[in-house]
């Protein structure tokens, strides 16, 4: 060792040296080969623990799909009711004052309640899932490889609804919410892997909703078709998948709705290969013998079927299901039974009673003269100021033929374009051309009254002022008046035409709208779901402890501005209904001399005091008086009648700013000077007050031996002074035909004045020439005595209005008398006279006609 030399101890340490370095690479290379498989470690692990993680906060508030095996139990029978009263005031010593009208109970208490799918008709869930589901039976689960991001769509709508309606209680999914699709595809798969379809399908069957408070098809086939499922026919099997679909759309509340509904769910089995197409149209064709409505045995049935719904709409179907609530209506039991005694007399259910007296006391205000039984009446009383149904009986939603009243509707539209009261109409034959055809609008009567102002017209009802007032206005302007008020106006007629048959409406939805004017133009009620006021039947609700759980408080929307709704409602309301010829209805009197608004004909009669309204409509029948509204409006009457017996007169709130203006009654003008036309007081909203004076009233002179106008030319003693009409030309056929004497239009005899010495002579222009712009009168004035000359023109040929031309104390020959301006004055005829006054106090005159043609 120490023999070595110093270049062998360097390459020993450089050796050593290179083993260690070969020793750490190989270490490190090692090292570098065992990163990878540790990192994929890690990551499975953290991916592991991730995933955990993710999946228990995926589940940690999951639904139990194990619930649903208790929905039979659910849904048993529930054996509380609600009960529903009406008012009765006052009340009877040791009564309550309240009414047991109607209660309400689960239809499934007859019955099991549910309903094994092997118990049902095939037809039933053939078609259901023909048009819910057609892949239910047949459709494999889906996997998380099927999925790519669609997490709910390839999901069964049978399993989804079952998700939704019992697992998450009925709560929907916000749009993006991946952690709710993620939970509900999870759910989805469990229920597959514990259920079959079949019981996924007889679940869903028994807890559908199908409206009226019907859960399972065992309960809808009871309630539309009071049968058990098991006996449905294939139409009615149809008809209760498309309630099941659209419960809205019922045979109960929507007949054309369900009808439809019924040939789309045939056709898709016909799609589906479950029925021929021939099979289909038997299946239609075949007749569905419905069950009476719900409510139909309540002491007002009509009155409770809509109460029923609006509760529905008001507490939900499952809280109302669940029973033990204390209904306080609207209805005014006392009110009520006085309806429904007048709709029984009126259709022929009911007469008089054994001992010979009336029906009800109403019924003693009926009219002594019968008429036919019509097929079909309803009434119903509003309050306009809250909209709460006091009375209702009949159909009152069906929609009838409105007639003539869409006309206070026109007239409405008129007054909100700056039409007034007191504009001129025309009733007259008048053809107009509609589509290149010619149309007149006929009134009801056979009689035409000639020139009425807006205000008669409306009150005599005629439909060829009417017509014409919607040529100013539109049809389209009208309809929107309509709505505005709340009536739907689906389908008016064209044109002209809805003067005469105005738009199909139904008996509530037209008093609503009536009331909305009686109430200073706002409709008022319960709000609907979209926010609008409609009458209401539900004053107060609560539960069995005495709990409020729904209390009315009145909405209100301004359909028309008050000073519109105060002048149509005065309109119908006026004294001055005894129109021309005396055509007009006298309807509107009651025998208090109250006043009240009414619109009748064709079959309705709908009218209203400050405090209440009664709409009554009758038809279907025989009676050849339900042509004009005889036997509607005798109902009317006499139900109004009773009900405000013994009542305070109120009258409607006049708006401060409408103003009373004195126009003639003849034209609606203000009356000219000239002429004392008989006037009436209108009221006119602010800028719509008349400015044109009256010139259909005048006062002429004429000889009254030749009856023709008299002239300057007329002897003095001869002259008479009378006031005549003149008609619009468009009125003188008419006049002509109700024998009424025209205005006379011709002059007495016309001479050349001459003087006696000729002191006064016009020599230009010539009589009856035409005479324009500054025209120079040229003559002489003068003779013996002469003082002074005065040269003037009047109208016409009678001196009055007479205006001065030129007046001078010098005498003229033969020059120029004066220049007068023409176009100071309308064109026309005129006089122009030239008097020659004497110092004794005596004159000469000449006087020639000429014609201004500017």
């Amino acid at each position: 060792m120490n023999g070595m030399r110093a270049t062998d101890i360097i390459r020993l340490r450089r050796a050593r040296q290179a083993g260690r370095r070969a020793r750490r690479g190989s270490r490190a290379l090692a090292g570098a080969a065992l990163l990878p498989a540790l990192l994929v470690m890690i990551v499975l692990v953290a991916g592991l623990a991730g995933g955990a993680a993710a999946l228990l906060a995926l589940t940690r508030d999951l639904p139990a799909v194990e619930t649903l095996r208790d929905l039979p139990g659910h849904f048993r029978p529930i054996t509380a009711t609600t009960r529903l009263y009406a008012g009765e005031e006052p009340a009877t010593a040791g009564a309550s004052g309240r009414v047991l009208i109607d209660e309400i109970g689960d239809p499934r208490l007859d019955s099991a309640g549910w309903v094994a799918l092997d118990d049902l008709p095939p037809v039933v869930p053939t078609a259901y899932l023909a048009v819910v589901d057609p892949q239910f039976m047949a459709a494999a689960p889906s996997t998380f490889a099927a999925l790519r991001g669609a997490l709910t769509s390839r999901d069964s709508p049978v399993i989804q609804e079952l998700i939704r309606d019992h697992l998450r209680g009925g709560a929907v999914g916000a749009a993006g919410d991946t952690r709710r699709a993620w939970q509900d595809w999870l759910l989805a798969r469990q229920m597959e892997r514990l259920y079959s379809r079949e019981q996924l399908l007889a679940w869903t069957l028994n807890t559908r909703y199908f409206g009226h408070l019907a859960y399972g098809i065992e309960a809808a086939a009871r309630v539309y078709f009071a049968k058990g499922a098991a006996d449905l026919t294939p139409g009615e099997a149809a008809l209760l998948v498309a309630v099941a679909r659209d419960p809205a759309a019922n045979p109960f509340d929507d007949p054309a709705g369900a009808r439809r509904g019924q040939e789309a769910v045939l056709s898709a089995l016909v799609a589906a290969g479950a029925l021929t197409v021939e099979e289909a149209a038997t299946v239609l064709a075949a007749p569905l013998v419905l069950a009476p409505p719900p409510g139909s045995t309540s002491a007002a049935p009509d009155f409770a079927r809509l109460a029923r719904r609006e509760l529905e709409r008001s507490l939900g179907p499952e809280r109302l299901l669940a029973g033990g609530w204390q209904v306080e209506t609207t209805l005014d039991w006392a009110l009520q039974t006085q309806a429904a005694c007048l709709i029984d007399i009126q259709t022929g259910r009911t007469g008089q009673t054994s001992s010979g007296g009336p029906a009800c006391p109403a019924a003693d205000l009926l009219p002594a003269v019968t008429v036919s039984p019509t097929g079909a009446a309803a009434i119903v009383a509003l309050d306009p100021a809250t909209g709460a149904i006091a009375a209702l009986a009949g159909d009152v939603t069906t929609a009838h033929p409105g007639g003539a009243l869409v006309r206070p509707l026109i007239y409405l539209t008129a007054l909100s374009r700056g039409y007034t009261a007191a504009t001129l109409t025309l009733d007259v034959p008048t053809v107009y051309l509609q589509n290149g055809r010619p149309y007149t609008p006929r009134n009801a009567d056979g009689h035409y009254l000639g020139p009425l102002r807006l205000r008669q017209a409306l009150a005599a009802d005629r439909a060829a002022p009417a017509a014409q007032v919607l040529g100013w206005v539109g049809a389209e302007r009208v309809v929107a008046t309509a709505r505005a008020l709340g009536l739907r106006a689906d389908e008016p007629a064209a044109g002209l035409a809805l003067a005469e048959e105005g738009f199909p409406a139904g008996l509530l939805e037209m008093s609503a709208a009536l009331a909305a004017v009686a109430n200073r133009g706002a409709l008022a009620g319960a709000a609907d779901t979209l926010g609008q006021p409609r009458p209401t039947t539900i004053r107060r609700v609560t539960d069995g402890g005495g709990a409020v759980a729904y209390a009315y408080e009145p909405v209100t929307r301004e359909a028309l501005a008050p000073e519109l709704a105060y002048l149509l409602t005065d309109m119908l309301a006026g004294r001055d209904a005894a129109c021309p010829a005396e055509v007009c209805p006298a309807t509107s009197e009651l025998p208090d001399g109250r006043r009240a608004a009414l619109v009748a004909g064709d079959g309705w009669a709908v009218g209203a005091t400050p405090e209440r309204l009664i709409g009554v409509w009758a038809g279907g029948g025989a009676s050849p008086a339900m042509d004009n509204g005889e036997d509607a409006g005798s109902l009317w009457r006499s139900l109004m009648a009773w009900a405000t017996v013994d009542t305070p007169a109120g009258d409607w709130l006049r708006p401060t700013t409408l103003r009373p203006v004195e126009v003639c009654a003849a034209s609606g003008l203000l009356p000219s000077r000239a002429a004392d036309c008989p006037t009436v007081r209108e009221w006119f909203a602010p800028g719509t007050e008349p400015s044109a004076v009256d010139t259909m009233t005048r006062e002429v002179a004429v000889n009254r031996e030749t009856g023709r106008l008299a002239t300057i030319f007329t002897p003095p003693q001869l002259v008479e002074r009378r006031v005549v009409t003149d008609y619009p030309p468009e009125a003188a056929g008419w006049a002509t035909a109700q024998g009424i004497a025209m205005p006379p239009a011709e002059y007495d005899t016309i001479r050349r004045i001459t003087t006696r010495n000729g002191g006064a002579t016009i020599t230009a222009p010539e009589p009856w020439s035409v005479v324009s712009g500054q025209w120079s009168v040229v003559g002489s004035a003068g003779g013996e005595g002469f003082s002074t000359y005065r040269l003037a023109y009047f109208p016409g040929l009678w001196p009055e209005a007479m205006g001065i031309i030129a007046e001078g104390s010098a005498p003229v020959a033969a020059g120029e008398l004066g220049v007068w301006d023409t176009t100071l004055v309308a064109d026309g005829l005129y006089t122009v006279l030239l008097t020659v006054f004497r110092g004794d106090g005596t004159f000469d005159e000449v006087a020639i006609p000429v014609t201004v043609g500017n």
